[in-house]
């Protein structure tokens, strides 16, 4: 009885969370988007936070990561930059 509940214990607690952190700069992303009319562009941040939840019992995990808008450089482009932040929140200018 006593082990059938440390083994219930230990299956609860497999779960472990490790987190990326976006304000520490060393995680990056590079995405290219090619339109229909030819046009592509090359989007970066160096802003990636990440949250992974691995369940070693179940040999399971979940990841789910967001970069902030304005940390997104495209082309390194001023005015491509902006037009991608409008575009992105459909914006109309």
């Amino acid at each position: 009885m006593l082990l059938a509940a440390l083994v219930a214990m230990n299956r609860a607690a497999a779960a472990t969370q490790f987190a990326v952190d976006p304000e520490v700069g060393n995680n990056a992303f590079t995405a290219v988007f090619d339109s229909q009319i030819g046009e592509r562009i090359t989007a970066v941040s160096s802003a990636v936070g990440c949250t992974l939840t691995v369940d070693e019992a179940k040999r399971e995990g979940r990841a789910s990561c967001s970069v902030p808008l304005g940390s997104i450089r495209v082309d390194n482009d001023d005015t491509k930059t902006e037009h991608f932040g409008q575009w992105a929140t459909n914006k109309k200018t």
